[in-house]
């Protein structure tokens, strides 16, 4: 049987355009609303009549568990966007979005988030799930058998989650080191900084950028692991100096978060002359601009914008629609460099 989301991927727009167009609705450009309406035809599309039933009759409320945003970092603020782009298009369907913010390096604060929403009475969770898994599992373990949730940014293993959102974190610090070894052709000293603690997905993509260069003897690593750093994310200053009073003469830097801005910050006050290879993650407003100046040389983007968006509406579609959602979601390995980021549309 045909679904909102085939309709939606063969005429290339949102499955909130599709839904619009099935309920006269309006607000869809005539040239869509024709191909949606010919698409139809051709699958034989019927409405779910259990779905619009529900829809007509009760409110739904979508959870969003999410770490408070950091000005600094710029992470969580682009997830929310493509959150609240979805909740837009879905403004008919009687469906709410419940934000439950939380301290992302405090188990304390997630565990007070998590007990208010659950208290909150909610039909599905966005969760992203942060540093403390234990404190993730516990929470899944107290929800209602029947309440789906969402993971996003991160997985968690061994839960009962609808769908995780995600990139593929070794390929992606694999694909990191490519990168690093067209800016060093010959030779290097490497530094990998990993901040977060017990983040799994930032081991990995470190892990993925070490195994590359297992068989390069010309190049040596320095990988600055969780346990070695206790500093606040956003707090690298420091590290930073130990790196380059060493003796090491690093010449690449590949930060498995969106910090590598602080990196550049920290060249242009103390080594403006010093030209160091570097690769980061995400646009955030301030790698974008140091990208586009040329002092970071790669971003690795993982689209949080659109890994909000898709899991709102994997929640859309398995609690309304009753339509089967895909268990994992794979978000693509984009490369933006200062030539392409005018080009670049993030959702």
């Amino acid at each position: 049987m045909a679904t909102l989301k085939e309709i939606a991927q063969r005429a290339n727009v949102s499955i909130g355009t599709v839904d619009r167009v099935i309920h006269n609705r309006g607000n869809v450009s005539k040239k869509n609303e024709n191909a949606i309406r010919k698409i139809i035809a051709e699958l034989k599309y019927k409405p779910n009549l259990h779905a619009q039933q529900l829809q007509k009759n009760k409110k739904f409320t979508f959870g969003v568990l999410i770490p408070e945003a950091d000005p600094k970092l710029g992470y969580w603020p682009m997830a929310m966007q493509g959150i609240e782009k979805a909740k837009k298009e879905l403004q008919n369907q009687n469906i709410r979005i419940a934000y439950f913010h939380y301290d992302a390096n405090s188990r304390e604060s997630f565990q007070e988030a998590s007990k208010k929403a659950i208290q909150t009475g909610i039909d599905g969770y966005l969760i992203a799930p942060g540093l403390y898994l234990d404190v993730i599992h516990d929470f899944v373990l107290r929800l209602n058998a029947k309440t789906p949730y969402v993971f996003f940014d991160s997985p968690v293993y061994d839960t009962k989650s609808l769908c995780d959102i995600l990139q593929d974190a070794f390929s992606s610090g694999w694909l990191s080191a490519r990168l690093m070894h067209l800016l060093l052709p010959d030779s290097g000293n490497i530094a990998i900084i990993t901040v977060q603690q017990k983040g799994n997905h930032l081991r990995n993509r470190a892990e993925g950028f070490i195994q590359y260069f297992q068989d390069k003897p010309d190049y040596k690593l320095h990988a600055y692991f969780p346990e070695v750093i206790n500093s606040p994310m956003h707090d690298i200053d420091h590290l930073l100096e130990n790196i380059f009073e060493s003796e090491m003469n690093i010449n690449g830097i590949y930060t498995t978060n969106a910090l590598v801005y602080k990196i550049v910050e920290h060249i242009l006050a103390n080594i403006p002359n010093k030209k160091i290879a570097l690769i980061g993650y995400d646009l955030t407003e301030k790698n974008k601009y140091y990208l586009k100046k040329g002092h970071i040389d790669f971003i690795i983007n993982q689209k949080p914008e659109l890994q909000g968006y898709k899991g709102i509406y994997s929640l859309y579609r398995h609690i309304i629609l009753k339509e089967p959602v895909d268990s994992s979601i794979l978000m693509s390995l984009d490369i933006v460099t200062k030539e392409n980021i005018a080009y670049y549309q993030e959702i």
